[in-house]
């Protein structure tokens, strides 16, 4: 039990970067350029993050919710260091 916030955050991050990993593989495969290619990653990485708090709320307890509440935040923390790492390497790339 003492090492379960530690597998939970585990399984929140590994998630999030399966999904980031499939909408980059998905784009490459598709030859998206670079900004829809972008655009999927992320939109498949963070893809239902807040329709699993609302279905926790709507169809168990309220604590049931906090796992997905969790998730949602790392989806869009990990979303936001993610669009920023390709924003700096842009600008790099116009320098």
């Amino acid at each position: 039990l003492e090492d379960l916030p530690r597998k939970f955050l585990a399984a929140l991050v590994l998630l999030n970067l399966a999904g980031y990993t499939a909408g980059h593989l998905a784009a490459r495969t598709m030859k998206l350029p670079d900004s829809m290619g972008r655009a999927l990653t992320l939109e498949i990485g963070m893809q239902n993050a807040g329709v699993g708090t609302l279905l926790a709320l709507t169809l168990f307890t309220d604590t049931s919710a906090i796992p997905p509440a969790f998730y949602t935040f790392g989806c869009m923390f990990t979303g936001t260091i993610l669009a920023g790492y390709w924003r700096k390497r842009e600008q790099k790339e116009e320098q």
